[in-house]
């Protein structure tokens, strides 16, 4: 019974995120879910990003380049345009919050960690680019 309601909730979100999509926004040309199926957030023509829980839909962010969605569900990572360069956040899902990581995100190829805590990503220094982590409030 769980999972027939699990598969329920996740094809729910996946039907209302085409519907709000097609009907709604712009033409959504990023989207991503949680393994678990029960967050979903996509990303408009428009850079605007939205999350998508249940049936409650939220913007997170505007501007934004590229997102990811950690496995589990628990926090967002997102690039945005920075002045000249590109700012990563880290949005936590539960505590309704936003974090700050650089503003001298060089690539937009960066990870995010399954638990949406930690993330991987580039920064150029000395015209070159360093991988840095991310983790325990710290990036090293």
């Amino acid at each position: 019974m769980e999972d027939s309601l699990q598969h329920l909730e996740i094809t729910e979100n996946i039907k209302f995120m085409i519907k709000y999509c097609d009907t709604f926004l712009d033409y959504c040309h990023e989207e991503n879910l949680s393994i678990d199926g029960n967050i979903a957030a996509f990303l408009t023509d428009s850079k605007e990003l939205y999350l998508v829980n249940g049936r409650n839909l939220r913007k997170i962010a505007d501007d934004v380049l590229h997102f990811e969605i950690s496995s589990s569900g628990e926090g967002i990572a997102f690039a945005q345009k920075y002045a000249k360069q590109n700012a990563l956040t880290l949005y936590d899902l539960a505590e309704e919050t936003r974090k700050e990581i650089t503003t001298l995100l060089s690539s937009l190829d960066f990870s995010l960690s399954p638990d949406g805590q930690s993330v991987a990503y580039y920064v150029e220094k000395d015209k070159r680019e360093i991988l840095m982590c991310y983790r325990n409030g710290q990036s090293s």
